[in-house]
């Protein structure tokens, strides 16, 4: 997970060549060798997206400090519905990487936009709103280049085994509305 966060870092503060990055609607995809992304940001900077290497999260970069692999209670909605979700924080200097420990996102990401609300060190909500114009294409788009890990089955283990599975290899979840 730290080399996820590293290579995360290093995409947000480094400028996309044009042959890394296809725009979709308001998304992005960006790839640099190992690490696969498809995100947004709002017009404030924050980011919302889904990034890939040994596995796949979706996270939320926004500005202000958080301790270390402190784990937080946030609430994920859209106009299809609300949901609460734990994400995990990775300090990066004067912004904050929330990395969801599940994909339960995944479901609201529908409609115009997705908003997502977590705590700040001073008890009062923070959050952003992320555009969902282009997002279904993106992540489709992340999907069809990422390589998921060779992984060899555990002995006498069966060949499905829920380990061996990844966000973008698992069946997806049923959407209720697509954006076209």
């Amino acid at each position: 997970m730290s080399k996820l966060i590293a290579l995360m870092m290093m995409v947000a503060a480094a400028p996309s060549r044009a042959s890394d990055s296809e725009v979709f609607g308001q998304w992005l995809t960006y790839t640099m060798p190992g690490v696969w992304y498809a995100y947004t940001q709002s017009e404030s900077g924050d980011s919302f997206g889904l990034t890939c290497d040994e596995t796949c999260n979706y996270y939320v970069h926004l500005r202000g400090p958080c301790p270390a692999d402190r784990t937080y209670d946030v609430v994920v909605s859209s106009q299809f519905g609300s949901i609460p979700s734990r994400v995990t924080c990775y300090p990066d200097h004067e912004w904050r990487y929330l990395v969801f420990e599940d994909r339960r996102v995944e479901t609201l990401i529908a409609g115009d936009a997705i908003a997502i609300r977590s705590p700040s060190e001073d008890r009062l909500a923070y959050g952003g709103t992320f555009s969902l114009d282009g997002a279904n294409e993106a992540i489709a788009a992340l999907a069809q280049q990422w390589t998921p890990p060779k992984t060899t089955p555990a002995r006498n283990a069966p060949a499905h085994s829920s380990s061996a599975h990844s966000l973008l290899t698992a069946p997806p979840p049923v959407i209720i509305h697509r954006v076209q």
